[in-house]
């Protein structure tokens, strides 16, 4: 299982580069890396994403775990992802 080691690797990435990796993955994949991340994924890494990605993912997120993400940022930024 990888599982560690991928939320190892990708802790050290930043807000900007995890959404690039998000958008740069298919859909299969970005689900699997949601599946892993969804408990460490800095919220902020939304801000950055595209809003078709944005919907895509938040539509896969636990309703908490939208929560959580909204929760964390400033007003603005989450607006913006609504």
């Amino acid at each position: 299982d990888y599982t560690d080691r991928i939320q190892e690797l990708c802790a050290g990435l930043s807000p900007a580069d995890t959404a690039e990796l998000l958008t740069k993955v298919g859909p299969a994949e970005r689900t699997r890396l949601l599946d892993i991340l969804e408990d460490v994924i800095n919220p902020e890494t939304f801000v950055y994403l595209d809003h078709t990605v944005v919907r895509e993912i938040l539509s896969h997120l636990s309703p908490p775990a939208v929560a959580g993400i909204m929760n964390s940022l400033v007003s603005d930024d989450a607006i913006g992802l609504i």
